[in-house]
C-alpha cells in the first residue's frame, strides 16, 4: 500500500511536468548561420524544479572532482581521463565540467522549471582546449610518455584533423576508450595495427590518418551470419562494459548482418551497464534510456537525468516520450522544445579547419526533419526539412543509424525534380542522392549500407521512390 502511494505521487509529479514549456538562449559569441525555428516563448515560472525519483549515487561533477584529486595525487590515468573530458569524443566529452554560459531555462506548467545546458557546445572549444592542455601536460609530468606527445601548442594540436572521420584518432588521449578500436583490434588486427601506426604521425600526415580510420567502418564479414556467435557476443558486451559506447557496438553488429532479434541479449546487457554507469556519475543516462525496455519504469527518469545533465540524446528521448504520451501526459509542444534543444536551429560558421565538436542528437535532427516533411514528398517545408536532415546524416557510411540518410536521400531526389535542371548538375545531384541512400562506394567504403538489417526494409520501401524521382529529372 505504501509503495502504491509513492507510485501515485510520483505519477502526479510527472503529470505536472512539461505540460507547456519554452526557453531562450541567454547569449552567444559565435557567428551563427540560422534557420528559423518554431516559436516557443517561455511562460512565467517559479524557481521550483521537479526532480526525478531515480537518484545518482554520485554526480558527474563530483566524479570529475574525484579525477582531479586522483590526478593531483599522482595518478596519470586520472589526468588522461580529465583531458578527455575537455577535448574527448562521445559521452565523456564535456562530462562533469561546470559551464557558465548558454544555459536555457525550460519552463513547465504548474510553476516549475529546469535549466538545461548541452554539455559540450562549439563555443566551448577554446576553453576546453586549454583544459585539455593543462591535464595532458600533468599526465606527461607524471611520466606518461604518450601524453607528452599530445603536449603541443594549440595551433598545432590536431587542428587540421576533421571531426568524425578521424575523431577517434585526434580527439582522444587514449584509444582504450574507443569502441571502434577495441572491435577492430579483435576482428581486424591488421587494420588495427595499421591505424595505430598511422596515429603516431597524425599531425604530419592528416590525410593518411583520416583515410586509414575510415577502414574501421567497413564490414568484417562478406556473408550475413545466421546467429550471434558466442565470441562476438562476448566481445560486444565486453566493449560496452569497458567503453560505455553501446551505439557504436550496435552499428558494428548491424553492419556485419546481425538482426535486432540476434542482438537482443546484447541490448539487455547494454541497458544494465549504462543504467549503472549513469547512476555512478557517467554522462550516459540518455543512452541508458534508449537501451532499456520501452516499458521500463526507470526510462523517464533516465531521460530526464540525461537531459538535465546536458546530454542531447537524453533530451531527445525525453521529448519522444512526451510526444507519444509514453507513460506521461502527451505534450507535443514540450516535445518540440526538447527536440530543438537537442538539435538547435543554428550552427556556428567554421572559417578554418578547426574541428567543432559540439554535441547534438542525430535522432532529434531527424525527427525535426520528419516534422517539417509533414508526410509529403517533396516535404511541406523543403528548406527546413532538408536543413535538419543534413545534420542527421552528415557522414553516410559512418552513421550509427543509417535511417536518417535514407530520409536525406529522398530529399535530394526531390530537390532534383524541383530544380527542373536539364544539365550535368542533375546527374551530380542524383549521384549525391544514391551515395546518401546506399553509402559511399569509393574506397574504403562499400556502398552497401542498405544491407544493414536495421534499414533493409526501409531501403526497399523507398528505393523505387528514389529511382522514379531520378527518372523524372532526366
Amino acid at each position: 500500500m505504501k509503495r502504491e502511494i509513492v507510485r501515485i505521487c510520483h505519477s502526479l509529479t510527472i503529470m505536472a511536468l512539461f505540460t507547456a514549456c519554452g526557453g531562450n538562449k541567454e547569449s552567444t559569441q559565435t557567428v551563427a548561420s540560422a534557420m528559423p525555428s518554431a516559436s516557443n516563448a517561455p511562460i512565467a515560472a517559479s524557481s521550483v524544479e521537479v526532480r526525478p525519483a531515480l537518484q545518482r549515487k554520485i554526480t558527474p561533477i563530483d566524479k570529475r572532482k574525484a579525477d582531479e584529486a586522483a590526478c593531483t595525487s599522482g595518478k596519470a590515468d586520472a589526468c588522461r581521463a580529465l583531458a578527455d573530458r575537455y577535448r574527448g569524443y562521445g559521452h565523456v566529452s564535456g562530462c562533469g565540467i561546470e559551464r557558465e554560459k548558454y544555459t536555457r531555462t525550460v519552463a513547465f506548467a504548474g510553476g516549475s522549471n529546469s535549466k538545461v545546458r548541452i554539455k559540450r557546445m562549439s563555443e566551448d572549444w577554446e576553453a576546453d582546449e586549454n583544459g585539455f592542455t593543462k591535464w595532458i601536460r600533468k599526465a606527461c609530468d607524471l611520466g606518461d610518455a604518450e601524453a607528452c606527445s599530445f603536449d603541443r601548442p594549440p595551433a598545432l594540436n590536431f587542428r587540421s584533423v576533421k571531426e568524425k572521420t578521424a575523431a577517434d584518432v585526434a580527439l582522444r588521449s587514449s584509444v582504450e576508450s574507443s569502441a571502434l578500436f577495441a572491435w577492430k583490434k579483435v576482428q581486424s588486427p591488421k587494420v588495427y595495427a595499421n591505424v595505430i601506426e598511422k596515429r603516431k604521425n597524425c599531425i604530419d600526415e592528416t590525410y593518411n590518418c583520416e583515410k586509414e580510420l575510415l577502414t574501421f567502418f567497413r564490414r568484417d564479414v562478406t556473408k550475413a551470419p545466421k546467429e550471434l556467435e558466442k565470441a562476438t557476443r562476448e566481445l560486444a558486451e565486453s566493449i560496452i562494459t569497458n567503453t560505455l559506447d553501446a551505439r557504436t557496438v550496435f552499428m558494428l553488429l548491424d553492419k556485419n548482418g546481425h538482426t535486432a532479434e540476434m542482438v537482443q541479449p546484447v541490448k539487455e546487457h547494454a541497458g544494465k551497464v549504462l543504467v549503472e554507469a549513469c547512476l555512478e556519475g557517467s554522462c550516459i543516462c540518455g543512452d541508458a534510456a534508449y537501451f532499456v525496455a520501452k516499458d521500463d519504469p526507470r526510462r523517464l527518469d533516465l531521460a530526464r537525468l540525461g537531459c538535465e545533465n546536458g546530454e542531447a540524446d537524453g533530451c531527445y528521448e525525453l521529448g519522444r516520450m512526451y510526444e507519444e504520451g509514453a507513460g506521461v501526459p502527451k505534450d507535443e509542444k514540450a516535445a518540440r522544445v526538447l527536440y530543438e534543444l537537442a538539435c538547435p536551429s543554428y550552427r556556428p560558421r567554421d572559417y578554418t579547419n578547426e574541428p567543432k565538436t559540439a554535441e547534438y542528437s542525430v535522432a532529434a535532427c531527424d525527427r525535426l526533419a520528419e516534422i517539417y516533411e509533414a508526410g509529403a514528398m517533396p516535404p511541406k517545408d523543403v528548406a527546413r526539412a532538408r536543413y535538419y536532415a543534413e545534420f542527421a546524416c552528415q557522414f553516410p557510411g559512418m552513421q550509427q543509424d543509417h535511417a536518417p540518410c535514407i530520409r536525406l536521400a529522398r530529399y535530394w531526389a526531390s530537390r532534383v525534380i524541383q530544380s527542373e535542371c536539364d544539365n550535368e548538375w542533375c546527374a551530380g545531384d542524383m549521384a549525391q542522392t544514391m551515395e546518401k541512400f546506399n553509402g559511399p562506394s569509393n574506397a574504403p567504403f562499400e556502398g552497401k549500407e542498405c544491407e544493414r538489417p536495421s534499414v533493409k526494409e526501409l531501403c526497399e520501401k523507398h528505393r523505387a521512390e528514389v529511382k522514379n524521382m531520378g527518372k523524372k529529372a532526366q
